[in-house]
């Protein structure tokens, strides 16, 4: 299902796409993992833009007005688009075009709805692998009851959700965040630094079909 040069992939630039369910803590370990890798020259977190307040985004956003948004789709301007849950969300084409050309491997916070499109956009160039962080259902419940956000009914249906949306493949990278957010950082960096192959699941210590349940 994924595609690329096929060449060693470990010396080779790439793009990884970084998805999980809601509750996953996803921005958490991909700011430590970026904050591991702040000296390392071969990978780089690009920056999504997203329509939501400048109050609400993490370090690797930039909050632009929906108008803002619109015209850098007219323009051209987005090598990935997507909505979601009345948000646009947006990679520049710039940021891309230039990190791949350098050689880079490159990190893209998307939606899985922009698997295939990265596929097709640039899968016949470049490897992609999926960076697919998650936990348990029983985790994930915990969590998103926690925020508040949505109703127990609401948090069922997204979990329904979660689990049928599960991306499979040789190109797969899964960490499980069951663990501290400094080992769950360690892994993520350490995936994308290649010292660990693509085909391994990458799992706290316990129970390994935990997280299905």
């Amino acid at each position: 299902f994924f595609r690329g040069r096929g060449a060693d992939w470990l010396s080779t630039m790439a793009i990884y796409l970084s998805l999980g369910p809601s509750g996953a803590g996803k921005d958490t370990l991909l700011l430590a993992g970026r904050a591991l890798l702040e000296e390392s020259s071969a990978v780089v977190f690009l920056p999504r833009h997203l329509t939501r307040d400048a109050a609400s985004i993490t370090d690797l956003e930039v909050s632009v007005t929906p108008d803002e948004f619109a015209a850098g789709i007219t323009a051209e301007a987005y090598a990935l688009h997507w909505e979601a849950h009345g948000t646009q969300y947006g990679v520049p084409s710039a940021d891309l075009t230039a990190a791949l050309r350098e050689g880079r491997r490159c990190v893209l916070n998307v939606s899985r709805t922009q698997v295939p499109v990265v596929l097709e956009k640039f899968g016949d160039r470049f490897e992609v692998y999926v960076l697919h962080i998650t936990a348990s259902l029983a985790t994930l419940r915990t969590r998103l009851l926690a925020r508040g956000r949505e109703s127990p009914a609401d948090v069922e249906k997204r979990l329904a959700r979660a689990v049928q949306d599960v991306p499979r493949g040789s190109h797969v990278i899964t960490v499980l965040n069951e663990a501290t957010v400094e080992e769950g950082a360690t892994r993520v960096a350490r995936a994308l630094q290649g010292t660990l192959k693509y085909s391994l699941w990458l799992l706290p210590a316990g129970p390994v079909a935990a997280w299905v349940r």
